[in-house]
């Protein structure tokens, strides 16, 4: 039996953001909310580390959207599934820094 995609989507959204996580800069809380951004912004671990995250919350709203046709939810849970989709692509964008 073949593994259905939306696994596969989820796994690499696991595995992205486990790698992303961890990379990014944390804050310096000895110095203001301005500065402490601006020093994590010049941190060269920063772009690689969102756009981890970018990546993990790109393939979770693929993975959902593969799970939703493969499966045809009802109810209620076709609700949430098209909530979390809707909900999901602004707050991916958020999560990549993109604001």
């Amino acid at each position: 039996m073949p593994i259905q995609p939306w696994r596969i989507a989820f796994l690499l959204s696991g595995v992205a953001m486990f790698v992303g996580g961890p990379q990014h800069p944390g804050p310096d809380l000895s110095r203001s909310f301005h500065e402490s951004t601006a020093v994590m912004l010049a941190n060269p671990s920063w772009v690689p580390s969102h756009l981890s995250l970018l990546a993990g919350y790109v393939l979770l709203l693929a993975g959902l959207w593969l799970w939703g046709r493969s499966a045809a939810p009802e109810g209620a849970t076709r609700t949430w599934l098209r909530f979390a989709l809707v909900a999901g692509a602004p707050a991916s964008r958020g999560r990549a820094g993109l604001q």
